[in-house]
């Protein structure tokens, strides 16, 4: 079973202000859910982009989203607008199907910690970090609670995996790369094509340069 590593470009506070106010909902109204389900389908009618990903994420179409959605699972719903608004970054820069795996593979190879590795394919901050940072305030002295459905923010697909890259992640990433570029060149990647292997590793640092240029972080999905 191949697993496959995408990324899309995201901005946290332009996502943050799109679901605000139905991530209230859901706290303050008897019909919360109902509303964001509701919302949830007709952005999944209504865009062609949502519906190619919840397909290849998953293979979600409108009947058996209809029956996931009809117990309370507003995680699911609130990645479809977050499927929506990769396509309102308007950046030509190719994003899905970047080779995340080999850029790993090539870190690897370099000597990196797996840690370090990781964060290549599967980005370093959760979405519970996000919605802790733009979504959530502490009231009146009370601690913070982030509800629970956040610990589960990831593609409804076998494997699914959410994470993502703030500013200073891809800017601290970036520095690494450029001094692995340098080394390239005396790694030992065994039978595999080294100029085959440096171009891929080229693609996903332009991806990150586009990035820092563009003023946007990323997004990284896993999905089986």
């Amino acid at each position: 079973m191949a697993i496959a590593f995408d990324c899309y470009p995201f901005r946290p506070l332009e996502f943050a202000a799109t679901i605000a106010p139905y991530v209230t909902d859901l706290y303050t109204r008897q019909d919360g859910y109902t509303r964001l389900r509701s919302a949830a389908l007709t952005l999944f009618d209504s865009d062609s982009n949502v519906r190619r990903l919840a397909s290849e994420y998953g293979g979600w179409d409108r009947p058996t989203l209809t029956i996931e959605l009809t117990e309370e699972n507003p995680a699911f719903c609130l990645i479809l607008f977050l499927y929506a608004h990769f396509f309102t970054i308007n950046e030509p820069s190719v994003w899905q199907y970047v080779s995340l795996s080999t850029m790993s593979y090539i870190t690897q190879i370099a000597g990196w910690s797996q840690g370090d590795s990781h964060v290549l394919t599967h980005g370093k901050r959760s979405f519970k970090d996000f919605a802790q940072r733009w979504l959530y305030e502490a009231k009146n002295d009370h601690p913070l609670i982030i509800p629970d459905f956040w610990n589960h923010f990831h593609p409804e697909c076998m494997y699914g995996h959410l994470g993502w890259l703030d500013e200073s992640d891809i800017l601290s990433l970036l520095q690494k790369l450029s001094e692995l570029e340098v080394q390239l060149t005396k790694l030992d990647f065994g039978t595999n094509d080294p100029q085959a292997l440096t171009a891929k590793f080229l693609q996903v640092q332009n991806v990150l340069v586009a990035a820092t240029q563009h003023n946007y972080c990323l997004c990284f999905i896993q999905s089986a």
